[in-house]
């Protein structure tokens, strides 16, 4: 095998200065001395045995037919880092990818910080919609990491680890024109009329505390439901933070007060399935996340 008579250095070198434009962008951005930069280039040249910049307009430019070769160095680059992700997660015991389960009620904020945790960590994240009873099945298969669900009351699965993270606030929502007949809405009112419910399996202990109605609809699609809210087919009692709420539909004041319906919200994972570290970390960070939002 024929050794490289350059290195990883010099290639970052070349593609700092060909992409922010001149040595002492590219010194500013590598927190190198602007000499260092301009000598990994000349030696990077010297090692290759041909030119690659024309020094004779100012700021150096491409010579022509140089763009592969720098196109080759961003990959090699980017397949350098991911080497050493790979590297240092194995050293570490750190996953190089994680999936965590989520309810349709957690919102797009929180699954989008979620998101940049991981991204921050190089670690790859699996972000899957999937209902309560379902994501403790896949956890016990090892198929998901880690999952985000409302409380079941005190009901917990026997072979899962838990902790409430935070809180849900819950609202009842419906089309304008739904309840117009009221400025406060009964409880015997939204006993009668039809409920919408956002998830397709529920327990004798969620349905305790979600279900209000004697007639229920059940739509697992939060963009279907909120559709067909919009059009006044029902009701619907959803979390305060919900990302889609039509035009037409408002939060509706009810008689069980202006407050919501407050409900916890659990991680929940297989015990010693996944890193300890990181599992601190990431639950840390989901806290502060709904600390800061609520």
């Amino acid at each position: 095998m024929k050794l490289l008579n350059f290195s990883l250095t010099q290639l970052q070198a070349l593609v700092c200065v060909v992409e922010h434009g001149s040595l002492n962008n590219a010194a500013k951005i590598l927190n190198k001395d602007r000499s260092t930069v301009g000598e990994l280039i000349n030696n990077l040249e010297i090692d290759l045995g041909y030119p690659i910049f024309d020094r004779s307009i100012k700021p150096m430019k491409l010579l022509p037919g140089m763009e592969n070769l720098v196109n080759s160095a961003r990959y090699l680059i980017r397949d350098a880092y991911a080497l050493a992700t790979i590297a240092e997660g194995k050293f570490n015991n750190q996953p190089t990818e994680f999936t965590l389960g989520y309810s349709n009620f957690i919102s797009q904020n929180i699954l989008l910080k979620i998101h940049h945790f991981f991204e921050k960590k190089d670690i790859k994240i699996n972000l899957i919609c999937v209902e309560r009873d379902t994501a403790e099945t896949l956890l016990e298969e090892g198929k998901i990491d880690l999952c985000l669900h409302l409380a079941k009351g005190n009901f917990f699965h026997p072979h899962l680890e838990w902790k409430v993270v935070g809180e849900q606030i819950m609202d009842v929502y419906a089309a304008q024109s739904f309840f117009k007949e009221w400025t406060s809405v009964p409880y015997n009112i939204l006993t009668s009329t039809v409920q919408l419910l956002p998830f397709y399996t529920l327990n004798d202990m969620t349905k305790s505390i979600l279900v209000v109605s004697q007639t229920t609809i059940k739509i697992n699609d939060l963009s279907l439901l909120t559709s067909l809210l919009d059009q006044g087919r029902g009701w619907a009692l959803l979390p305060r933070d919900i990302d889609h709420i039509k035009e037409n539909t408002i939060r509706v004041t009810t008689d069980l007060g202006k407050d919501g319906f407050h409900n916890n919200i659990v991680a929940l994972w297989q015990k010693n399935a996944i890193d300890e570290r990181l599992r601190t970390q990431l639950l840390a960070h989901i806290e502060a996340i709904y600390t800061q939002d609520h």
